[in-house]
Order: C-alpha cells, then sequence, then structure tokens
C-alpha cells in the first residue's frame, strides 16, 4: 500500500538569528546551510496515522531543490527530530537538543533554470518509520541540514510544496473466523466440542489495506500431526468438502486457520478442539398413560404426556425432536441426565386421531430415523373451546411463551406449558435456522391472532433503512408453523414500542405499535391494513380491558418533567378515546419501569402491573392507585397469565442465570403475588429477548 504526504507543519530556524522563530515569516522557501543571508536548518512533522500498526517495506522523503549556491553536488542530511507545535516559538537556540540522529544523506545542487529532485531512504530511516508505525505515534518529526551550516557551497532552497514523505506499507490481514459450516462452540483439549464429522468449514476474511487474500485451513490430529490443509481466496467462502474417511469416529482433532495477502500472513485464528461422532442414536422408545397407542383416554384439547427414552439405557442422547407429521416433527425438548424427556402434548378439539413422529438428537447432533409406530388418540371434547389469554395449547390454561438468543446470531421460540402444580418442560417450537440472524429480528408479541384458542406470535423482521415485514407464527398447540407474512412497510423497529389486545372485541388479537406519538392497530382479522387509531403517546404502552367491555384499552407510562404518570385510553372499538390521567407521581422512573397488563384481582378487569427495579406495583382497574406487591429486583422477560386456574392472572420472569434459562413465578393472591417459585429451568444455549 502507498501512501504519501506534505507535511502537517514545517518551519526553519536561523543561526545568524537564533532567537527568532519563523513559523510566521520566511515560509516562501524551505532553506539548509549558507543561504539568503542566514546559516539555516528545516524541522518537518508529518503524520503517520494512515500506517499505524503496519509493516513499513520502505520509506523515502522526496524533495526539490529551486536554488544553489554552488554548481557542484553538495550533501544534504536527513535526520530525526522531535516533533514540533506550531502554538510553540521555534528558534535556533531552543531547537539545538531536536536533533536526534541522521538517517540519511543525499546530494544534488539546481543553479541552472530546472530544479533537481534528491531523496532520502535507507534501511535506517525505514526503521524509524517503522517504530513511529509500532507505537501508532501519530506523527514523526524530521528535519534537513546541510552538512556544513556554515559552508555556502552547501546552501540550498527548497521548493515549500515539494517536501514529500513516501511509505509503502502493508498491513497482515486480520485473523479469520473461521468454524464448521453450521456453526458449532470452539472446543478445548479439555473440553472439544463434540460434533459429527465436518465435511465441510467456512470462514470470512478481511485485509485492512483491500488486498487480494488467500486464507489456508488446517486440521491436524490430537498428536498435532496434520492430517488435512486446504486454501481458498476471497473475504468470504466455504473449503472443498473434506473426503470421506479423513476423520474417524471417537478421535479428536483440531482446527484452525491463518489468511495471507501474498507479503503478510495474519496470526492463526483460534484453534479449536472436537471430538468425531459419526454414530446415529437408535429410534426412542415412547410410551404414554395419556396416550396409549391408538387408545384414546383424554378428551381432545387436553393437555396429556408423552415419555421419550433411548433406544438402549444409556446411549448418548442430548433431546429429543417431535411432531404429528414427519416433516413437521421439529419442536425440540432436551432430556434429562437419564437421555428421558417427559413432553406436553395437545390434540387439537377438531382432530381426534394423530400420527406421532419422533427422533432422537445426539449431543453432537447426529439424529436418529424417527419412531413412527405410535398414534395418538383422544375422547371427544366435553367442554366448548376455551378462549384464555397467553393459551398457547388451546388447552384453556395460560402458558409462557418466549424468544431466546443463541451463539452465531441465531434466535429460536420457546414455550412452557403450564400445568397443575407447575410446569412442563420447555420446548423449542420454532427454529429458523442458522441463517437468521441477530440483525434481522426485531421484537415480538403474543395473541391470538386467528381467534382458535391458541396463542401465536408476531415476529417484526428488520430489513434494509426501516423496511419491516410482519411474520405470523400461528401455533397447532404443538408448535409454531412456517410463518406467512401478512404485511410489510416502513417501520423504525428501534423506536417503535408494541403491545397486543383484543382492541375491536371481535375475538381476535390486535397488534399497536407506537411510532413517536403515533399509534397504529394492525387488525387480527386484517392485518395488513394497519391504521392509526392514536396521535399522543409517547411513553411504554401496554394493553387490556381496563373497562369490562371485552375491548381492550391502551395503558401508557409517560415520563413527564418531573417524574411519571399513567394515562389510559379507552378503546371504541375503531380508536383510541382521549387519554386520562390516572396517576402520577414525582419520584416515579418511566425509563426504568416495564408496564404489563393483567387481571392479578380476578375482578373481570385487566390491571397495570408495573415491574421496577426494586418492586412491583398494581395500579388496579378499581381506582389505578399503586399499591406495591412484591418487592425484590424482576430482571427478565416478563409476562402474564392464568397459570394455575384460579382466575387470577400470575407473574411469569424469563430470565437467564449460570448459563441456564430460568422461569420464575409470582402467584397472584387477589392482593399481593406471593413469593417467587421456579416453575422451569434448563440449558437452553442462549439468553431470553424481548427482541
Amino acid at each position: 500500500m502507498g501512501y504519501s504526504t506534505l507535511p502537517s507543519a514545517w518551519t526553519q530556524v536561523n543561526q545568524l538569528q537564533p532567537d527568532t522563530s519563523y513559523w510566521d515569516t520566511h515560509r516562501e522557501a524551505v532553506r539548509v546551510g549558507a543561504i539568503d543571508g542566514g546559516e539555516w536548518r528545516s524541522l518537518f512533522q508529518f503524520d503517520t496515522r494512515q500506517f499505524g500498526g503496519a509493516r513499513i517495506l520502505d520509506a523515502t522523503v522526496r524533495i526539490m531543490i529551486d536554488r544553489t549556491e554552488s554548481c557542484t553536488d553538495t550533501p544534504v542530511q536527513l535526520w530525526q527530530t522531535k516533533t514540533i507545535d506550531p502554538a510553540k516559538p521555534l528558534t535556533w537556540r531552543t531547537s539545538e537538543d531536536h536533533w536526534r540522529t541522521q538517517l540519511a544523506t543525499a546530494s544534488g545542487q539546481a543553479c541552472g533554470e530546472n530544479n533537481t529532485p534528491l531523496a532520502f531512504s535507507g534501511d535506517q530511516f525505514r526503521q524509524v518509520v517503522q517504530q513511529a508505525a509500532d507505537d501508532r505515534a501519530g506523527s514523526i518529526g524530521l528535519g534537513l541540514r546541510a552538512a556544513q551550516d556554515t559552508d555556502p557551497a552547501q546552501g540550498k532552497v527548497i521548493l515549500p510544496g515539494s517536501v514529500y514523505l513516501i511509505v509503502n506499507y502493508n498491513n497482515a490481514p486480520a485473523v479469520p473466523t473461521v468454524n464448521t459450516t453450521y456453526p458449532r462452540a470452539c472446543g478445548t483439549a479439555d473440553a472439544p466440542t463434540v460434533m459429527p464429522p465436518p465435511r465441510q468449514f467456512s470462514g470470512t476474511a478481511k485485509d485492512l489495506d483491500g488486498d487480494n487474500v488467500t486464507t489456508t485451513l488446517e486440521v491436524r490430529d490430537a498428536a498435532g500431526t496434520m492430517v488435512h490443509t486446504s486454501s481458498v481466496p476471497g473475504p468470504a467462502f466455504s473449503w472443498a468438502e473434506l473426503p470421506d474417511g479423513l476423520l474417524q469416529h471417537g478421535n479428536v482433532y483440531r482446527y484452525r486457520a491463518k489468511s495471507s495477502d501474498g507479503t503478510d500472513s495474519s496470526p492463526y485464528s483460534a484453534e479449536c478442539w472436537f471430538l468425531v461422532d459419526d454414530v446415529d442414536p437408535g429410534k426412542p422408545r415412547i410410551s404414554s398413560i395419556d396416550y396409549p397407542n391408538g387408545e384414546p383416554a383424554i378428551p381432545a384439547g387436553t393437555t396429556g404426556t408423552i415419555t421419550l427414552s433411548p433406544a438402549t439405557p444409556g446411549d448418548d442422547v442430548y433431546g429429543y425432536q417431535f411432531g404429528l407429521q414427519s416433516e413437521r416433527a421439529t419442536t425440540f425438548v432436551k432430556a434429562g441426565p437419564d437421555g428421558r424427556a417427559v413432553i406436553p402434548m395437545t390434540l387439537p378439539r377438531d382432530r381426534s386421531w394423530s400420527f406421532f413422529y419422533a427422533r432422537a438428537v445426539d449431543r453432537a447432533g447426529n439424529v436418529s430415523d424417527y419412531n413412527g409406530d405410535w398414534d395418538l388418540a383422544a375422547l371427544n371434547p366435553v367442554t366448548p373451546q376455551p378462549h384464555v389469554r397467553a393459551d398457547y395449547t388451546g388447552d384453556g390454561r395460560a402458558d409462557v411463551t418466549f424468544m431466546q438468543r443463541n451463539d452465531f446470531g441465531r434466535y429460536t421460540m420457546w414455550n412452557v406449558t403450564a400445568r397443575d402444580g407447575g410446569f412442563h418442560s420447555g420446548t423449542q417450537v420454532f427454529d429458523p435456522g442458522i441463517s437468521s440472524g441477530a440483525e434481522q429480528w426485531g421484537p415480538h408479541v403474543r395473541g391470538d391472532f386467528d381467534g382458535d384458542g391458541r396463542s401465536d406470535v408476531i415476529l417484526f423482521q428488520r430489513g434494509s433503512g426501516t423496511s419491516t415485514r410482519m411474520l405470523l407464527m400461528l401455533s397447532d398447540g404443538n408448535r409454531l408453523n412456517a410463518p406467512p407474512v401478512p404485511w410489510s412497510g416502513e417501520l423504525p423497529l428501534d423506536s417503535t414500542r408494541f403491545t397486543a389486545g383484543d382492541f375491536d372485541g371481535d375475538g381476535k388479537t390486535d397488534v399497536a405499535a407506537a411510532t413517536g406519538t403515533r399509534v397504529q392497530v394492525f387488525r387480527g382479522g386484517a392485518l395488513g391494513s394497519p391504521t392509526t387509531w392514536l396521535d399522543g403517546v409517547s411513553g411504554k404502552i401496554s394493553a387490556g380491558d381496563f373497562d369490562g367491555d371485552g375491548k381492550a384499552d391502551l395503558a401508557e407510562i409517560r415520563g413527564e418533567t418531573a417524574g411519571s404518570s399513567l394515562r389510559t385510553y379507552t378503546s371504541t372499538g375503531s380508536a383510541f378515546g382521549a387519554g386520562q390521567v390516572r396517576w402520577q407521581d414525582k419520584d416515579y422512573v418511566a425509563d426504568r419501569v416495564t408496564p404489563v397488563s393483567a387481571d392479578v384481582d380476578g375482578d373481570g378487569r385487566q390491571d397495570v402491573v408495573v415491574v421496577g427495579e426494586q418492586a412491583v406495583f398494581v395500579h388496579t382497574a378499581a381506582n389505578f392507585t399503586p399499591r406495591i406487591w412484591a418487592q425484590g429486583k424482576f430482571s427478565g422477560v416478563v409476562t402474564a397469565g392464568d397459570f394455575d386456574l384460579d382466575g387470577k392472572e400470575d407473574l411469569a420472569v424469563v430470565r437467564a442465570a449460570d448459563g441456564r434459562t430460568q422461569l420464575w413465578t409470582l402467584r397472584s393472591t387477589g392482593s399481593a403475588f406471593d413469593f417467587p417459585v421456579l416453575g422451569w429451568e434448563d440449558e437452553t444455549r442462549g439468553t431470553p429477548s424481548v427482541s
């Protein structure tokens, strides 16, 4: 990479005027030696930030001599000097200690009509520039002077716009990223990552100079013997698949990579160790009291359980994938230490019989064949379809559905189904795959958007700029189905607040999106046609039926000049009415609280629950006067629902703790929340997220 620059500052000093600073005078020429009635030296400062940290290949100072006293070639010396500051006077006397090391000498003359170029270079000069690059000093001081300051034959006048520092340098490529094509954690020698034979590796490379790079992959065995190496060009790439049989089951290997631009190489990437496991687990065993094979035992629409076990006790089983159709058997549950998992299963009310498919997944990601030898049968429903808020399965009890942020920019959706006395094991109900990036997914809301009695998920997907897509993921009671896109348009997700409720009272959940002060509503029956329902909302919002008329209203926690206020906006079915200030407090900080609507006192009207940093306040719909219902720090994703079927909605907090995901519930007594109870936890390799 080539770089040339004029000095960022320069001046000259005169031995015959030892106390005179020339920052503002005599700047029509650069002078060295005895000429123009003086005995001169010149000092320069050059910017070196362009090549900070680079390897210097060569360095040169070029000048153009305009005039000399002699027609014989005479020497000019290039010195390393201290840096200079135009704000500080510099004279012959004060510059005597500026001259550090002579770096190069060049000879020339210009006594005729033509200007004469002169260049200074050499390894000693290159080393000084290299030191400046290594130190990332930002600038370097250089000076020109005659070999004999008083010798008239050595005096020279130099064109001031001709003094250039010219540097050829090279930045080594950055350390490449490298992983298996389906990314996995980088294992260590003591704890190698278990994986099936990685047939292919992928990576990215970057060169600061924009040079073409080639990246070389190395795969070695545990002893360090090279078993494979391959090189590919480009900034993003995949190496060719490894030959079959190269990596042996049960052996430990390691891989790393480095990039080269043809001049320098990057350091190696971190060495990642892995254990090869290419043996698939056996088909799981299935058993169930609620769903004996082909025999009905519980009504459709009721949540029962199925037990999945390893084909052989002691088999390496990490979890199971299951579902009602083989091509959609993607719901995942993690197995316990014994390899078993007890899964919740709900047959839809309109379906009294179904195939059931399950397969085992080991720690490496190998999967068994499906066990499809089990049929599910259910009795006819004995009650009408319930419509309960946050009921993912449709069994009449609220559940907890949340988004999980995983490694490598991957997002997944999880559901934890409530039961008598607690919760079933959490299941991963939607996984868009590793291609889903963290920059793609925005906020999500839950609700029964199609009115079938099961709680669904709407996820907003980021595009370029403010372009956004709405993804509707409908629950079938056991998984979220591949999402249609009912709406796309412009919506700034980073500055938009979302909530969901049945604002028009038609039995389908709607979505409210507040951008700036304007609130748009996407109706559950017409998600593709949002309309403006209100203008004038600037705070955090939550939806709830506060007046008991069957239509969800809007609550706002707004930051005021001093403190905060709670306002509600009543739904007319097609718009929100004028805001009513329900409560105000100068010590309330709106930015530090999360509002959630829930009928916590069981009166048929939802209340505004405000989760703060140290306490949970409840503004009951009766008068909206706040009371503390719980004290403590409740960080995480907060949601609400009637998990115990006592007619009062409870709180749930999902959070990451010590590498595990935990679900805590705060049961409502009707006047307070009980002490938090751990309802479920497991290692899910992710962090709960609201976006």
